[in-house]
């Protein structure tokens, strides 16, 4: 049984992929050279983003005094030396109702009139 009417040549768009591939090759130097300056002034960009270690990536809403404690002691000794500079205790901000974490389906989240997650005043 055949699919197409006619029987597909592998070629035929050859030369417009061509085409398209030379002029996005042409505008990666150019685009990279536009980012190595972050402003007019040509002050070079930092030699690394912001770095460190975030609770919410491995504990979400469960993290203790201790475990923030003991990623701190690895950061410090360990990370340090690389670059890593910053710890967050980041323990749902967006939540109306933390206590209520071991109930998913409860849960309260603040969010804004296009549903991105805002800060909770009164937790703070």
């Amino acid at each position: 049984m055949k699919i197409f009417p006619f029987e597909p040549n592998p070629y035929a768009l050859l030369p417009s992929a061509l085409v398209i591939l030379s002029v996005f090759s042409s505008l990666v130097p150019a685009a990279s050279a536009q980012t190595r300056t972050r402003n007019d002034d040509d002050a070079p960009l930092a030699a690394r983003p912001p770095m460190g270690w975030n609770s919410w990536d491995s504990y979400a809403l469960t993290v203790t005094e201790p475990q923030f404690r003991a990623n701190i002691d690895v950061l410090a000794h360990t990370l340090k030396p690389f670059g890593w500079r910053y710890a967050v205790i980041d323990e749902g901000w967006f939540l109306r109702n933390p206590e209520d974490r071991s109930t998913p389906d409860k849960l309260q989240y603040e969010l804004d009139q296009t549903g991105r997650y805002i800060p909770v005043p009164a937790r703070y």
